[in-house]
């Protein structure tokens, strides 16, 4: 994306309301990130190794946890 008018070619909304979507570089969506979204970063750490974080509203917190690290 290079220009914010290309997210309503994406067709986000779509995708939004029927399923998930997993985008690099959100913050060139310009606000087309919906509010309540579930952040997650990658972060390179020690001997190679990688960290995954979450982040998002309370409302995740039922969700995810059934998650083991």
């Amino acid at each position: 994306i290079s220009h914010p008018r290309e997210v309503d070619e994406l067709g986000l909304e779509d995708i939004y309301a029927e399923g998930i979507a997993v985008i690099e570089w959100p913050e060139r969506l310009e606000g087309a990130v919906p509010r309540g979204a579930l952040t997650l970063s990658l972060a390179l750490g020690q001997d190679s190794n990688r960290s995954l974080s979450f982040s998002g509203t309370p409302d995740w917190a039922p969700r995810l946890a059934g998650l083991e690290p």
